[in-house]
Order: C-alpha cells, then sequence, then structure tokens
C-alpha cells in the first residue's frame, strides 16, 4: 500500500538520537482515506525502515538527516508492506 509518513518529536528535547520518541502518523496517500498515529523511538522507526522495506537508502538517509535537523521529516508516496504496517498499527 502507498502511504505517507511523517515523524515527529513531540518536544524539543536534547537527547541521543536514536533513543528520540516520536509520534509517527501514517495516512493513505492514494484512495480510501485512513490515518493512524503511532509512538515509537527513531532507532526502532529507522530499524523497521531500513531492515523492513524497500524505500530508496539515500532517501532513507535524507529523511533521517531532516529529523535530527528540523524535528520532524516526511516520506510521501512510499510503498510499504502491510506486514509493517500492521507492525505500526495502521490497519485499513
Amino acid at each position: 500500500m502507498r502511504v505517507n509518513i511523517k515523524a515527529r518529536i513531540p518536544m524539543h528535547l536534547y537527547q541521543e538520537f536514536h533513543s528520540l520518541p516520536l509520534v509517527l502518523t501514517i495516512e493513505t496517500a492514494h484512495g480510501l482515506a485512513a490515518r493512524c498515529e503511532h509512538r515509537t523511538t527513531a532507532a526502532q522507526l529507522m530499524w523497521t525502515l531500513d531492515q523492513k522495506t524497500d524505500i530508496n537508502s539515500g532517501l532513507l538517509d535524507r529523511f533521517r538527516q531532516k529529523l535530527r535537523l528540523i524535528e520532524e521529516a516526511n516520506l510521501s508516496d512510499v510503498e510499504i508492506s502491510d506486514e509493517v504496517l500492521d507492525m505500526f498499527g495502521f490497519f485499513v
């Protein structure tokens, strides 16, 4: 399923990147509108995206850098398997 992913740090925190808490918002990119929010950490999110998806590594690196620098990052119109979406609690 093609989805849009937005991750943001819920408040300005001075912590190591990997332990940063995130609020992950997932919305459908096309078709039937659906949305969910999921709390996770930067390390868990990046591990899941790196290991469980086919998203281009360059795109993931830019996503990671944006999240570090501006505290919010987006991945638009990316293909994510139902298995991974289930891990984040996203069901359509």
